[in-house]
């Protein structure tokens, strides 16, 4: 098995101990070693990089430090109402 593939089995046994339901792992388009999933409750995200930098990690997100629906999620719809970006479009408001 893949280091990528046991990571993310890890990352969902994490969030799925904290009362998530994630969704399926996304690969990201610019590092090739990286995946994402979303929470399909509250919308928390987890991160999976199978090669991280020297002062990263490999698992990390709110999905795996928060419970699910936490007051301290800032939107469901995952966007950051300061700076006016929507992660999913890829652009602004």
């Amino acid at each position: 098995m893949r280091r990528i593939e046991r990571l993310k089995i890890e990352a969902r046994q994490s969030c799925e101990w904290r009362g998530h339901s994630m969704g399926r792992f996304t690969r990201d388009n610019y590092w090739k070693e990286v995946r994402y999933s979303h929470c399909k409750v509250c919308g928390m995200q987890v991160v999976v990089d199978a090669h991280p930098a020297p002062n990263s990690i490999t698992i990390g997100g709110e999905a795996v430090a928060l419970d699910c629906g936490s007051s301290s999620h800032w939107d469901a719809g995952w966007v950051d109402h300061d700076e006016g970006y929507d992660w999913h479009k890829g652009g602004t408001e």
